[in-house]
């Protein structure tokens, strides 16, 4: 064997060796988070209404999402997103409470109570809380130059 094929032969087993390293590997949150599946491909979005308390002093976070929807076909679980450390705290359809399972670690199916005729516009509100994470290098935490003067500016400043 020639040193030309030899090196050849090494080359390809390398190429071969990092097509086979750079196969994705999916989990169930994957699944979850980037497909459309039985809890969301029977209902159209069609609007937010998003609610946001911060509280500062406590450095946490609750509100409500109201969303709306098309019902494309009868459907009764539905999929909503929230990602931790956020949490659904209750989710109402016309005042009454849903039942609610965590589905890995970003997704929640909401089971629905009432009929969902096709072609119907309907309504959910998820209610929400949490403590968010304190980012490390947050872009108000940075220094400015006013008048030839370096200020540092932070959250207790704005």
């Amino acid at each position: 064997m020639t040193i030309s094929k030899f090196i050849l032969s090494i080359s390809l087993l390398f190429c071969f060796q990092a097509a086979k390293a750079q196969k994705p590997v999916f989990n169930h949150d994957d699944t979850l988070r980037g497909s459309i599946n039985q809890q969301r491909d029977w209902w159209d979005l069609t609007f937010y209404h998003l609610k946001v308390k911060i509280n500062p002093t406590e450095k946490n976070i609750s509100g409500s999402n109201e969303i709306r929807y098309k019902v494309l076909v009868p459907g009764k679980f539905m999929q909503i997103d929230l990602q931790p450390p956020l949490k659904i705290e209750r989710v109402e359809q016309d005042g009454k409470i849903l039942s609610v399972s965590q589905q890995g670690r970003n997704a929640y199916w909401v089971e629905l109570q009432k009929e969902q005729p096709r072609g119907s516009m309907q309504s959910i509100t998820v209610w929400y809380s949490g403590i968010p994470q304190v980012a490390r290098n947050a872009p108000w935490a940075m220094k400015v130059c006013h008048s030839g003067k370096a200020r540092t500016l932070s959250s207790t400043s704005l």
